[in-house]
């Protein structure tokens, strides 16, 4: 998105070329009770942290019942901001600033506090660029700041997902988001991590991701795997895994993979209503379109 304030954007993307950012970026993270601050990559932990007053839970789902809610939301934001710039200093403002808003949602998160953020941080601040974000995935590039490209993969407890970054930008039409289920007979480490027939494993996540994004920079991103998560304290060998049968895979690169199995006219008599919900769509993925990349694999390890 962008706004009449300046530039910004939610999960937009503007790769350019193959070299890492030059100053690292602002972060301001909300969270429901403190807004915390530092610069990205020079802080392990955060700057300065500022107490929220007057939040309650999804308090920044709620957009304000009032004919002008850019208004109300800039007369919060506005003096939080401005003190968290006080206090990181002298050059906070020439650098880009990155807002992250924890455990929230692009699609719940009201477009009446992107406006009030760009009026505050670009035109009363002053800052060049703002970046929001509402998925931690996200912000995995900037603690890498030494690599332009990567393939970041989040391995949750519930979820996996996986997203290609290039040149310190976040590429949207690449994300992917996988269930991960508790192991059983039916699902298994393999069916869920590593089986191409399973147009829902992870493996085949990270493949449609790739194949999603542009040519000219997957060689980049696939050379720089990272893997992150909480997932990953449980199943540590899910990393050497997913990156050998990924390098299994791309070496023969010579025929569609998770193709349906069945045709849905066979399954049902043809005056029978169909349940639209019984049917699942698998869009494959041509690995002749990642042919070449077998070579270019390689894991970032922590």
């Amino acid at each position: 998105r962008t706004s009449l304030h300046g530039s910004s954007s939610r999960r937009i993307a503007r790769p350019t070329a193959v070299t890492p950012q030059s100053r690292p970026p602002v972060l301001l993270e909300f969270t429901e009770t403190t807004l915390r601050c530092g610069i990205v990559g020079a802080d392990p932990l955060p700057k300065h942290i500022i107490t929220l007053e007057t939040l309650v839970p999804i308090f920044f789902e709620s957009e304000p019942s009032t004919k002008d809610p850019i208004s109300l939301w800039y007369r919060y934001l506005a003096p939080i901001l401005k003190h968290a710039y006080q206090r990181l200093g002298l050059g906070a403002k020439e650098r880009k600033v990155i807002v992250l808003f924890r455990g929230y949602h692009d699609t719940t998160l009201p477009r009446s506090i992107e406006e009030a953020l760009m009026a505050v941080l670009i035109v009363d601040i002053g800052v060049p660029a703002v970046n929001l974000q509402c998925a931690a995935l996200s912000m995995v590039p900037y603690s890498l700041p030494m690599l332009s490209h990567m393939l970041v993969v989040s391995i949750g407890l519930t979820e996996a997902s996986c997203q290609v970054h290039a040149s310190g930008e976040n590429l949207p039409f690449t994300y992917q988001s996988i269930p991960i289920k508790e192991e059983n007979a039916d699902n298994t480490f393999q069916s869920m991590y590593l089986d191409f027939s399973n147009p829902n494993s992870v493996i085949m996540g990270i493949l449609k991701s790739l194949e999603a994004s542009p040519i000219t920079i997957r060689k980049f991103a696939i050379s720089n795997i990272v893997f992150c998560g909480t997932g990953l304290f449980k199943k540590p060998q899910i990393p050497l895994a997913i990156v050998k049968q990924l390098k299994s895979a791309l070496a023969k690169a010579n025929v569609p993979l998770a193709k349906a199995k069945a045709n849905p006219r066979t399954l049902f008599p043809e005056r029978e209503p169909v349940d639209p919900a019984a049917l699942k769509t698998a869009v494959p993925v041509n690995l002749k379109s990642l042919a070449g990349l077998e070579p270019e694999i390689g894991l970032v390890k922590p």
